[in-house]
């Protein structure tokens, strides 16, 4: 018999400093706080079904045994996306509360509004309307 799939439980982004990382997600994308480890070394945070995971690079790189240390990339590893409404509004907030613009609000050929700023660390957050069938 097959396993049933798993269910996504957070997203982890790695950053230099958590409590620095926690305020920009906190004030620029409205999210809350689900967890927070006393040591500071991690945050979750409420996205809906699933969360936003904040690490320092020194505790990952104590959990996987990676050089992790070595500063913010100079290019993006991957990206997250948060979905809003108004795209335009969210994007301004972001950009306002401390996200660095990284591409202005585009209507997409299939009707999705798309954006991106990025956080302290250089990790791309995309901005982005829903995508409808």
């Amino acid at each position: 018999m097959k396993p049933l799939p798993p269910s996504l439980g957070w997203v982890l982004l790695y950053v230099d400093d958590v409590s620095a990382a926690t305020h920009l997600y906190t004030t620029a994308f409205n999210l809350t706080t689900r967890f927070e480890h006393e040591a500071g070394d991690y945050t979750e945070l409420e996205t809906g079904s699933t969360a936003l995971a904040l690490c320092s690079r020194a505790l990952a790189s104590e959990s996987t045994g990676l050089d992790l240390l070595g500063g913010a990339p100079s290019r993006p590893g991957g990206s997250i996306t948060l979905v809003y409404e108004d795209v335009a509004a969210a994007y301004a907030h972001a950009v306002q509360a401390g996200a660095k613009p990284v591409h202005e609000p585009v209507t997409k050929p299939w009707g999705q509004v798309s954006s991106y700023v990025s956080d302290h660390d250089g990790n791309l957050i995309e901005i982005a309307s829903a995508v409808h069938a």
